[in-house]
Parts: structure tokens; sequence; C-alpha cells
């Protein structure tokens, strides 16, 4: 027996099946063995029944899928799908891109529809590729075109590109090597680095080529690694050149934060060349969480500031990063919480600890699960044999055979 139910708990139907998926706020389908019944707000009310797979894709559509294909259908006339098939598709800013055979399809069906030879997705952008130039869409779904003018190059799925001067240049350095010909790299987003005949040279806007090494290194957009002569040179993006010595190893903290670590000591480095050295009896340091870099000594964890002051002694077993001033801290196997004074607002005495999510952490004391609020207070005492958090907000939450949903508050609502 499946249930739809309100957040407030209010059970709208019952129905038995294998399985009840919610296609849209009024939209469901049922599953029993291998025929698919659609309706809408009630199951005695049936728009469609099939046998190909429906599933929910994002609002307003819904993903068919059979043995070889995928077709998209608007959710007011699921029995009407869209002409297109497609191979794959994917969702970016909900949003829709599908690939046919031989193109890519952005926003199928809608008056903003696009096609492209290919595409490259970021998280932020999405770059697609026509014969005619590139279209960069924004994450507010804005399409911007960059016509091709004057020689034709040859534009890759893998870079974002900008017209510069009549000539595509990549930018947004996503990669770790942005191979644009043979033996050559560009770095950032105005200089080349040639490779050729293990010789590096590099050429900007304002200067010709220049030999400036026998090798080199990208590590990140903002951060190059140049060997010359058997010395090796830390480059920022700004310019800022940092000498290293023999048994240095690297540690990207942030994009303009990175750990370097040599004989002399351990230093912290930023994008504008400014070199911080940390106490001698820090051995690593990682992530930035609210100004504040986590550290370790040998065996044990703190935090230290961006100036390399120790803020936090490294006495913890392990350590969460901050999050609205608090931080997960173990303590002989057992987690508890300190704020950035290291006040202990939570003392130690859980085993396990997952999130935060939405300004609570699940909690395990032995055996059994709880919700913790970022403040320091329960909101739902430790009575659960499981809790994880749902696929959209809340948390699914377990005890014995039966399972329920908590809301963002920690309040059982199901």
């Amino acid at each position: 027996m499946w249930h739809s139910a309100r957040t407030d708990g209010h059970i709208l139907f019952s129905v038995f099946a294998d399985t009840l998926i919610a296609l849209d706020s009024n939209l469901y389908v049922i599953r029993e063995k291998k025929q698919n019944i659609i309706f809408r707000d009630h199951p005695f009310q049936p728009v469609l029944r099939t046998s190909l797979d429906f599933s929910p894709c994002i609002p307003g559509w819904t993903l068919i899928s059979d043995q070889s294909h995928l077709q998209l259908v608007r959710n007011q006339t699921p029995e009407s799908p869209l002409p297109i098939k497609f191979s794959r598709v994917e969702t970016w800013h909900l949003s829709l891109l599908g690939q046919t055979d031989k193109k890519w399809v952005w926003q199928p069906g809608s008056p903003f529809e696009l096609w492209a030879d290919s595409v490259h997705i970021h998280p932020n952008k999405l770059v697609l590729f026509q014969d005619q130039g590139i279209v960069l869409v924004d994450t507010t779904l804005k399409a911007t075109a960059f016509p091709i003018r004057g020689e034709k190059r040859l534009l890759s799925p893998h870079f974002t590109y900008v017209l510069t001067d009549s000539v595509w240049q990549p930018i947004g350095a996503d990669h770790r090597a942005m191979i644009q010909k043979r033996n050559g790299f560009w770095w950032n987003d105005t200089s080349l680095v040639d490779s050729s005949n293990r010789q590096v040279f590099m050429q900007t806007s304002h200067r010709e080529r220049t030999l400036i090494g026998d090798s080199v290194s990208i590590l990140h957009p903002n951060f190059l690694l140049l060997r010359r002569q058997g010395k090796n040179t830390l480059i920022t993006s700004t310019g800022a050149k940092l000498k290293l010595f023999k048994n240095f190893k690297f540690s990207l903290i942030a994009d303009t934060l990175i750990a370097v670590s040599m004989d002399k000591g351990n230093f912290i480095v930023t994008i504008s060349g400014r070199k911080t050295k940390l106490n001698r009896t820090i051995t690593a340091v990682k992530g930035v969480s609210d100004g504040l870099i986590m550290a370790k000594d040998k065996k044990r964890f703190g935090f230290v500031d961006m100036n390399g002051f120790i803020r936090i002694a490294c006495r913890y077993d392990s350590l969460l990063p901050f999050y609205q001033g608090l931080a997960g801290a173990k303590i002989n196997n057992r987690w508890g919480f300190v704020n950035r004074d290291e006040k202990i607002i939570v003392q130690p005495h859980f085993q396990e600890v997952l999130g935060p999510r939405e300004k609570l952490y699940a909690v395990n004391n032995d055996g059994k699960w709880g919700l913790l609020r970022t403040d320091g207070e329960m909101v739902l005492s430790c009575q659960f044999d499981a809790i994880q958090p749902s696929a959209l907000s809340g948390w699914y939450v377990k005890k014995g055979n039966w399972q329920g949903w908590a809301n963002e508050n920690g309040r059982v609502m199901i």
C-alpha cells in the first residue's frame, strides 16, 4: 500500500501498487508489474496506460524511456511526447539538454530551443558549439551568441572561448592543462605557454614570445610551477613569483590560496604572492571555512588563520569545517562541537555526525540517531535507527520497520 501525503502529514490518497511515483504536484504514475498507469490527482482517473517507463525530470517535464531511446513529454500532455528521440538527457539549472545520434538540443520543445554540434557543461556556464560560432548560456538561462570572425579556429567542447581581436581564445581554466595546439597550453585568459622542443615560451598581448624555462606544470588556473636549470619557481596568475627549495609539496586549499611544504617549513601563498610561514608544528593544511584554515600536526587537527597564527590548537582527533560558527570536533572517538573561540558548545558524546544540512546535523549516540541544530540544541532526540537527508529537503527517519519524514526544522511531519 502506497500513500500520497502533504508535508503536514495529511493523506491525499492510498493505492496498492509495486511503485508510486510523483511526476508533478498533481501527476502520478503507478507501476504494477509491467504496466504503468498515469493519472492526475486520483488513481481512479487514469490519463494513460503504457508499458513505457515514466520518471520525473525538471518541473513541468517527464522523461519516457524504452530499451533503446529516451523521449520528453510535458506534464500538461503526458500522452503526447516530443518527436525527438535521445540517447542521453541532462539537466542544467532547471533546463533540459538532450543528445541525439548527431546533435545536442538545449531546451527542446520550447521557444528557446537551440541545436549544437557539441556542448561543454560546467556548473556556472553552458557552452553550445555551432557551425557559425558559440552560444554561451549563464545560470539565469540567458544565451549570448559569439559568431566566428576572421580565421576559423578549431572549437573544442572541453574549453570555453571568447572572441578578442578577431581571434578565439580559451578562458576559464576548468582543466589542469588547456591544450589548444600540439605542444601548447593556455594558462589563465591571456598567456600562452609553448612547451615545444622541451622548452617553455610565454607570449602575451604585451610582449613577444619569450623563453622562460625548461618545463612547466599547471597546478591550477591561478598557480603555475616552472622549472629552469634545475630550479623551481611558483608563479601566480597575478605575476607574483616564489622560489622553491628541494623536497617541496603542494596542497591547494582554495582557488586563491595554496599551501607549500619545503625543508625550510610550511607556507601559505596567496594569489597576490603574499607568503605566510606557519608554525613549525604544523605538518599539513587543507580547506578554508569561516576564514580559518584546517591544520594538522603529526596526528591531530586544529585551525590557523590567514596569517598563520594558531586559533584552535591541534588537539582533536578529527575536525569538520566551520558552519554558522560551529565545527564538529572529535575527542577520544566521540564527536562534539566547538565555536571559533574553542568553547565547547556540545559535549563530545556522539559516535557519528552527518551534515550539516539546512542548519541541522544528524548525530548518532550509542546506535540511535537524532537531529542537532547548528546552535547546539537537539531538535529531535536520538531515538531513530537511521536518519538520512531526503532528495529535496528535510530528512528521512526510520524506526524499526517504519519510515517517515522530518522537515528542515527537524519536526517529524510523516
